[in-house]
């Protein structure tokens, strides 16, 4: 169930079982650290755009661990598993990282395709109903496991995505040109970084499934709250 103490960094603040806006800064900002790249670059300024590709290879870069920069945020999104303090979501966190198994692996892939293609309404409202109950009950023992492989598989995705990219590619204006140009013109600063489509889609996709997992969450507690009040 939703504690005060629990709130998001990155992500949006859910209210009660509805679908929040997604900005565009959140999943930029939440594709930076998916990359293991501080988010505050987005506020540094250069005097010529940057493609996410330049960012990473770039070795004065600020780096961060992805696990530890979404902590609070995987907090919040589980908070009906744990009971708020950090030994708890510990303790949560790494049982979600062990699948026991070549039958845990497919069980858990099936319930992460199943979520993805469950078209949830904005309000949350299919979430009382009945076939959607019980896929809700199926989900809710994997819940952590379904958290962490969203998050680990966002991780590995964008890395073989930037790994698999060179700087090379992405630079088009001749070298001459980019010389004169710099001569003849005072560059401007820019805050702007060009993210690569498949990037920005894996980090929306990690998002918009972590919040949907939350959701089926708070409507499985919700239920059980009811039940014990009865």
């Amino acid at each position: 169930m939703q504690r005060e103490g629990e709130t998001p960094i990155y992500f949006p603040r859910i209210e009660k079982l509805e679908m929040p806006a997604i900005t565009e800064t959140q999943i930029e900002t939440v594709a930076l650290i998916l990359s293991a790249i501080n988010p505050s670059v987005l506020q540094e300024t250069t005097p010529n755009p940057q493609t996410l590709y330049q960012v990473n290879q770039n070795p004065k870069v600020v780096r961060v661990d992805p696990s530890v920069e979404l902590r609070q945020d995987h907090r919040y999104l589980l908070s009906p598993l744990h009971d708020g303090t950090d030994a708890s979501f510990d303790k949560l966190w790494a049982k979600a990282k062990r699948v026991k198994g070549a039958s845990g692996s497919s069980a858990l892939l099936d319930l992460v395709q199943r979520l993805r293609d469950w078209e949830i309404d904005e309000e949350g409202l299919s979430l009382t109903r009945s076939k959607q109950k019980t896929l809700a009950a199926e989900m809710f023992p994997y819940a952590s496991r379904l958290q962490y492989y969203f998050f680990h598989s966002a991780v590995q995705r964008i890395d073989r995505e930037l790994r698999i990219r060179r700087v090379a590619s992405e630079v088009s204006s001749p070298l001459l040109g980019g010389l004169l140009k710099r001569f003849f013109e005072t560059p401007e600063m820019q805050h702007d970084i060009d993210f690569p489509e498949p990037v920005l889609e894996e980090a929306e996709m990690y998002i918009a499934s972590s919040i949907n997992l939350c959701r089926v969450l708070r409507s499985i507690a919700h239920r059980i709250r009811r039940a014990k009040a009865s």
